[in-house]
């Protein structure tokens, strides 16, 4: 028998399909906009004239950190008011947005993150590529839940063991619901080396980050970072080869 995907069944295009509203600030920069585009002053305009849209893409601006929040509660309210065929798309400027970040928006609602940078071309060609989809994710009850998950701790580098099972256990469990990664190691110490010094060749400044040390290893917690990417950071936070000073290490990691 023929067996059709539901999802074929239910997405229908619809009349708005081509229609494309774009934050000012979004576009501010580029000298030719398209002009069936509709350009309007703030995110929050944009949001308020694609509410009743059906499958639309809506262009918001990332300003930065600083207005995560705002933006977060955005990206959620329209998803949610406006369904699922809608295209949210999230366009960088100044700021690169952080890995984590990223993983935020699109969990909360957005089709894209147009990185900084991409010529205006490449990101029309990426708005072409998304017409037809339908936003897959589960849709989140609330938005502050998922943002807390990304808003780690300000604290950075060595603490005590019982601070360091306490941080890591409390930004695990926050980061459940957006399946944000995280690498745990566990650094054995060579027999001649002393605590002290791997704990002082450890320079950590990236908030999340954190390190401890057991009778006889060195633990570091890398936060919102994926396996692949764990030597990199290990290269940026030790001062010398980590074979200096261990002898190998468990890694534990990703979601």
């Amino acid at each position: 028998s023929l067996r059709i995907p539901l999802s074929e069944l239910d997405y229908a295009p619809s009349p708005d399909e081509d229609r494309v509203i774009a934050s000012r600030e979004a576009v501010l920069r580029e000298r030719h906009i398209p002009e069936d585009w509709r350009v309007v002053d703030s995110n929050e305009a944009a949001v308020a004239t694609a509410s009743k849209s059906v499958a639309a893409t809506v262009i918001l601006h990332y300003a930065g950190s600083r207005d995560l929040e705002t933006l977060a509660g955005q990206v959620h309210r329209l998803r949610r008011t406006a369904g699922r065929a809608l295209k949210i798309v999230i366009r960088e400027d100044r700021e690169a947005m952080r890995q984590h970040y990223e993983l935020l928006m699109l969990n909360l609602g957005a089709n894209a993150v147009i990185a900084q940078r991409t010529p205006f071309a490449r990101m029309q060609a990426m708005i072409d590529g998304l017409q037809g989809q339908v936003f897959s994710r589960p849709i989140l009850a609330d938005y502050r839940n998922a943002l807390s998950a990304v808003l780690t701790t300000t604290t950075s580098g060595y603490v005590t063991a019982s601070t360091f099972v306490a941080l890591v256990r409390d930004a695990v469990e926050r980061s459940r619901m957006i399946r944000l990664p995280h690498v745990l190691l566990q650094l054995p110490l060579l027999p001649e080396k002393a605590h002290i010094d791997a704990l002082r060749a450890c320079q950590m400044n990236r908030a999340g980050d954190l390190c401890t040390a057991s009778s006889d290893s060195l633990y570091a917690f890398f936060f919102a970072c994926r396996m692949d990417d764990v030597d990199a950071a290990c290269h940026r936070v030790f001062q010398r080869p980590m074979a200096d000073r261990f002898q190998g290490g468990l890694r534990s990691g990703d979601n």
